[in-house]
């Protein structure tokens, strides 16, 4: 066999791995740029959704730091108990009664004084 007819033999033989080779490139990029906008978009989701795990784990972790300290919640119930008894208490009438005699033994007080 001569080298001019192994050429003609192989020679179609490349030309034709060569055109398969092509087009599996060609598939492959067709693939890839269908595929890098749905990987833009999967990041995106991504990022909102570790945004959201972490916006909720600190929520949980206040929550828990919160509902943890029952006693300061029993505390703030205990002090507003007391206020509202102080307030039932206060008699707005009596201390404006008390003010105004206080007010009129000041007087009488320095009327004497000076008189």
């Amino acid at each position: 066999m001569t080298l001019a007819r192994s050429f003609f033999i192989v020679f179609p033989l490349i030309r034709r791995a060569q055109t398969q080779t092509e087009i599996l490139l060609r598939q492959i990029r067709d693939e890839k740029a269908q595929l890098e906008p749905m990987t833009t978009a999967n990041r995106a989701v991504d990022e909102e959704r570790a945004l959201f795990v972490g916006k909720l784990q600190e929520f949980l972790r206040v929550q828990r730091r919160i509902s943890d300290d029952g006693g300061l919640a029993n505390e703030i119930a205990d002090l507003e108990a007391e206020e509202a008894d102080l307030r039932s208490q206060v008699d707005a009438e009596a201390i404006a009664q008390r003010k105004e005699d206080a007010l009129l033994l000041i007087q009488n007080t320095r009327s004497t004084m000076d008189g």
